[in-house]
């Protein structure tokens, strides 16, 4: 969770979220994976964006004081990959998450290059998730070659 002390100094001092927030900074792409957690991300992966994608890392505001604050996005120029699994079948997908993926994106500047439903988890087969495995991989091993 991120603590009132953490937003009001705007830093961690938490080793491994300073640890997170550098690696995200130093990196072109972020590739996220994670299951559908009741139409949203699990909630340890929400508590981790929190406190990694925070202000100052991932978007900062810019304007006088006691004037309105534009919000300016720090994480321009950098990909965004996020490959989500649900049990949930393919004419039911779970809605919220893209739109949550794509704000995240607008919000701290990413560019959401990739964002991947694999639908009906409990009933698919070991063939069927092997493609899902080698189309993320192939997927990310493209965008990592193309620099």
């Amino acid at each position: 969770m991120l603590t009132g002390a953490e937003i009001a100094r705007r830093f961690s001092l938490d080793d491994q979220i300073r640890a997170y927030s550098d690696e995200v900074v130093a990196s072109d792409i972020i590739t996220i994976v994670h299951p559908d957690w009741w139409s949203a991300t699990p909630a340890l992966l929400k508590g981790w964006l929190d406190r990694v994608l925070r202000p100052g890392i991932a978007y900062d505001w810019q304007g006088e004081e006691f004037t309105e604050k534009q919000r300016v996005p720090l994480l321009s120029g950098k990909r965004l990959f996020v490959f989500v699994t649900t049990d949930r079948g393919e004419d039911d997908p779970p809605q919220p998450i893209e739109g949550f993926w794509r704000d995240v994106a607008a919000y701290s500047g990413m560019q959401l290059e990739r964002y991947a439903l694999y639908s009906d988890l409990r009933n698919s087969g070991i063939r069927r998730r092997r493609a899902w495995l080698k189309e993320a991989s192939d997927v990310i091993e493209e965008a990592v070659s193309d620099g």
